[in-house]
């Protein structure tokens, strides 16, 4: 029995500028994004480093369309759920800034969406879920 459905609601912008800039080493294989290179490869040459074909802008943009389509079909079969509603499994979850560090070098946006995921997690189960049983 499906209890929750969890959606974390990104920026397609945000999402496809991320994608978009992902290289990787073709010897180690080892991951960058080229927004926000490591200390450790600060002075690397990453011009040899390669862009995978699914990080290519269109292939992007046509999977961010398809999980549109998926968000809207899950919350039509799962409902939608309110805070004051007594139905529903679906929790869409702003996920905007993750992975974004601020002045400290911590990530407040991955921290805050952390804790919405568990607060969706922690909600008693719908009424109509719970008369199932």
């Amino acid at each position: 029995m499906l209890h929750r459905v969890i959606w974390l609601d990104a920026d397609t912008d945000l999402c496809t500028k991320r994608l978009t800039h992902r290289r990787y080493d073709p010897v180690s294989g080892r991951p960058v994004n080229l927004l926000a290179i490591p200390k450790d490869l600060a002075k690397t040459d990453l011009s040899g480093w390669v862009a995978r074909a699914e990080d290519d802008e269109t292939v992007v943009q046509e999977r961010l369309a398809r999980h549109a389509t998926a968000r809207a079909e899950l919350e039509k079969v799962f409902g939608c759920r309110k805070t004051d509603a007594s139905t529903g499994v679906f929790y869409a979850v702003k996920a905007d800034g993750l992975g974004e560090r601020d002045a400290k070098k911590e990530q407040p946006s991955l921290d805050r969406t952390l804790e919405l995921v568990e607060g969706s997690l922690m909600r008693p189960i719908p009424i109509d879920i719970r008369a199932q049983y």
